[in-house]
């Protein structure tokens, strides 16, 4: 896609009126969620970044709004040389939410993303330095002494390891890194000063974003952003004259996409569509591009273009 960098919050008409596009972020608005002893969120002045203090279990502190179909981006940096442990993001969060009276058996749903500075054996489980993506999906006892799932990021009856890149890439005391995040209702992009770490392909829902980070402190985050971000695919990219192409937004995954956001087509022949899966019929041979322009009422868009040849008969 084409972006044109004004933030966008995909939200409930109530939280457009708190935060209309272009609007800084402010983190007073957000929430720490699992146990209240694991972590200690602290939003600096003028409410564009927070800083988590304690060295314990688990904790996030998440968005009061769901994302999807958006480029999320910001900065964390770790404020210490005296621990090497797990920093990172959630997104997709939907559980736990707020933070947790009883916590022996609770919901949890949500993608994490983290990173360790360094390999390290505790409780009898490794953690390996590097990158780790994987869902959480089920019910977890925040009781324990040590959360060993989320320490050695394994498959088990409530964890889906989708990706990993462990080795010799462990983040660096004191140094700010820009993250990005891709995530639509078919894809998830993740990007760390520009080097794409990983990418994958699913149907995805809608959920909070969140920072997120274990058995460390001392760790800011800042410099939050996000625009919305809206791909479509052609039924196919080279088609005979007269054919009906078909235009899809999402993969043909099943989403709730915001009535606010409008969707308006030009297939570069003239003809022009609104909604979400149009067609049109090219009359005349020759390359189009059939482009997607995706807005919402505070002027944030979003420009995606796909080639589409048109061949003449024999």
């Amino acid at each position: 896609a084409i972006f044109h960098f004004i933030f966008l919050l995909i939200a409930t008409p109530s939280i457009f009126a708190q935060l209309p596009c272009g609007q800084s972020i402010d983190f007073n608005t957000w929430n720490q969620e699992g146990v209240a002893a694991s972590g200690n969120w602290v939003v600096g002045a003028g409410g564009n970044s927070v800083l988590q203090t304690i060295n314990g279990q688990s904790t996030w502190f998440v968005s009061p709004n769901d994302f999807i179909n958006v480029l999320i981006q910001g900065s964390i940096q770790v404020n210490t040389a005296g621990d090497d442990d797990l920093v990172g993001f959630v997104f997709g969060y939907q559980d736990p939410v707020g933070v947790l009276a009883n916590p022996a058996n609770t919901y949890t749903k949500s993608f994490i993303f983290d990173w360790k500075q360094g390999t390290q054996v505790y409780n009898g489980l490794t953690s390996f330095e590097g990158f780790a993506l994987y869902e959480v999906d089920g019910n977890y006892n925040y009781n324990n002494v040590f959360y060993n799932e989320f320490w050695a990021r394994l498959n088990t009856p409530i964890i889906t390891v989708m990706d990993t890149d462990y080795g010799n890439n462990g983040w660096n005391d004191f140094q700010q890194y820009d993250f990005q995040l891709k995530y639509t209702t078919d894809s998830i992009v993740i990007w760390i000063d520009g080097v794409r770490i990983f990418e994958e392909d699913g149907c995805f829902e809608p959920g909070k974003f969140g920072f997120y980070n274990f058995s460390l402190s001392e760790v800011n985050y800042n410099n939050f952003s996000y625009n919305i971000q809206y791909d479509f695919d052609p039924s196919d990219t080279l088609i005979c004259l007269g054919d009906t192409s078909f235009f899809e937004i999402g993969a043909g995954c099943a989403s709730s996409f915001q009535p606010t956001t409008a969707f308006t087509w030009d297939f570069d022949d003239g003809n022009t569509a609104s909604g979400v899966d149009p067609y049109n019929v090219y009359t005349a041979p020759g390359t189009y591009q059939a482009q997607l322009i995706s807005s919402d009422p505070f002027g944030c868009a979003d420009t995606s273009i796909q080639l589409v040849e048109v061949m003449d008969y024999p």
